[in-house]
């Protein structure tokens, strides 16, 4: 006798996430026939369902529906549902949260960083583009949207527009300096290592040589704030790159240096990186240093000085 609420509708449909749609679809008439309005966990099941069953067009259909409810369609329910779409290699879905959120005004900065992430994650470097100009048109002050970009062109071997963001973050914090406005880190630091990878697949080779000294010398591999493996997996592989480039060149004595840095990365007891080495990018990180550490070098190479 009692009128089921649309919690009640929520947990029977959660029950129904471990089978299949064909199960939802009469709940879904029941409520419509008794008026009951669907919630934000009547969504967030029914979308978890078509996930489950692959269904992708009626979880994108559920998603406009909710955004035309205005059902808290807020970017934390967008972030998750641009994750969801895009480890399910449905960028193009992904891509439609983003639009929808445009719409409804919810394309906040962490929408882009997902979005932009998932780009990298389906190798599509445009689409990552794209959406970072999107966001810097929008005003987002967030320059680390310009690294999650880079490692989009990374992922897709586009050299050339990876080091093109490099540059432009430099632009505009030069624009920031001369406007005396005070920011920690510069910025640009943050994408030297990515930057260095281009060059160095750029036949730059001077160049991603003189710009990993400077990433050596501002204390960069120590220091970096956020512990974040990508990053500190694509540091590894900016040293790796480094020294390729320094071996190309013939510049044994930063070869050197170079494979030094990386000795001293893998025996530092309080690198902060170390908590990471037994999962995702960690094995990788440490074969990759070890591999520079091993290279052979000249054997008649002067002594370094201290």
């Amino acid at each position: 006798g009692l009128e089921p609420s649309p919690e009640d509708y929520g947990l029977v449909l959660n029950i129904c996430t471990v089978m299949k749609m064909s199960m939802v679809t009469p709940l879904l008439n029941e409520m419509e026939e008794r008026g009951i309005p669907k919630s934000l966990s009547v969504f967030d099941t029914l979308i978890k369902v078509c996930v489950a069953d692959y269904d992708w067009e009626s979880a994108l259909d559920f998603v406009r529906e909710m955004a035309d409810n205005r059902i808290e369609y807020d970017h934390k329910v967008a972030q998750k549902l641009i994750y969801v779409f895009g480890v399910s290699k449905k960028l193009e879905l992904a891509l439609e949260v983003v639009a929808e959120c445009v719409r409804v005004g919810q394309d906040t900065t962490a929408v882009y960083r997902e979005a932009i992430r998932m780009c990298a994650k389906n190798k599509n470097s445009e689409e990552a583009v794209r959406l970072l100009h999107s966001a810097m048109g929008k005003n987002v002050q967030d320059l680390s949207l310009f690294g999650e970009a880079m490692h989009a062109c990374i992922e897709t071997q586009d050299w050339t527009t990876c080091l093109t963001l490099h540059q432009q973050v430099e632009r505009i914090e030069d624009n920031l300096r001369s406007d005396n406005k005070s920011f920690e880190i510069p910025f640009s630091m943050r994408t030297y290592p990515l930057a260095v990878v281009a060059m160095s697949h750029l036949d730059m080779h001077v160049d991603a040589v003189a710009l990993y000294k400077k990433m050596d010398t501002c204390k960069f591999i120590f220091t970096m704030k956020n512990g974040e493996v990508a990053t500190t997996l694509i540091t590894a592989i900016a040293i790796e790159r480094a020294l390729t480039s320094a071996m190309e060149i013939k510049d044994y004595q930063s070869a050197r240096r170079i494979q030094e840095r990386s000795m001293s990365i893998l025996r530092d007891s309080n690198n902060p990186y170390k908590h990471h080495m037994d999962f995702m990018g960690g094995q990788r990180w440490s074969k990759t240093l070890k591999k520079v550490a091993h290279t052979k070098l000249p054997l008649d190479l002067p002594s370094l000085s201290p």
